[in-house]
């Protein structure tokens, strides 16, 4: 279900990124990063969506994991989360980097569908993404608004839905920032 903050930053982002995208007649470059992303998200390719995350958000996923694992609320809830990372005990996050921890992540998206060989046919065969628009933060920040559609066969029903991926700039590479649409606190008054 969506938020109320992140459906208004959609609807927002929708109304002035498209219209000044289509005022300008272009997209911003950085949208073909965001696609790619998503496509490899949706077929499953976990290396090659985790070469498209900057490196900052990867740390700060790999930090996430280890903080929700300490506070799962039971040991057979932290054992069952362990056991889809591919570990036995929390401090086998240690030796790993932040990348594999994104891909293990990932890898158990896929091994909780009852078939994954078929799924990831299906999305090869029917996804179809369409960038809407782009809105650009500064220099180093591009929010890009994706149109997916795809099908189940199986199921007899297509599915429609926007995606709203941030992006910054990493050096002189857009990266997918997994942390950009979050909350930020700030101070109203200026330090003296």
């Amino acid at each position: 279900m969506t938020s109320p903050r992140r459906l208004f930053l959609t609807l927002t982002l929708l109304v002035v990124g498209t219209a000044g995208a289509w005022a300008q007649g272009k997209l911003h470059p950085s949208h073909k990063v965001a696609e790619k992303y998503l496509r490899a998200i949706h077929l499953h390719q976990w290396n090659e969506a985790a070469d498209l995350v900057e490196t900052q958000s990867l740390k700060n996923l790999k930090d996430f994991q280890r903080r929700y694992l300490l506070k799962a609320p039971t040991i057979g809830e932290e054992q069952e989360l362990l056991r889809l990372l591919g570990l036995s005990k929390i401090s086998d996050l240690d030796p790993l980097t932040p990348r594999e921890i994104f891909i293990r992540r990932g890898q158990a998206k896929t091994k909780r569908l009852v078939d994954a060989e078929k799924h990831v046919a299906e999305m090869k065969k029917t996804l179809v993404m369409k960038t809407l628009g782009t809105a650009t933060e500064g220099t180093n920040a591009v929010h890009v608004i994706i149109r997916k559609e795809f099908a189940s066969e199986s199921e007899g029903k297509g599915f429609s839905e926007l995606s709203f991926i941030s992006l910054v700039k990493e050096g002189t590479v857009w990266k997918i920032s997994l942390d950009a649409q979050e909350p930020k606190i700030f101070n109203l008054k200026p330090k003296k």
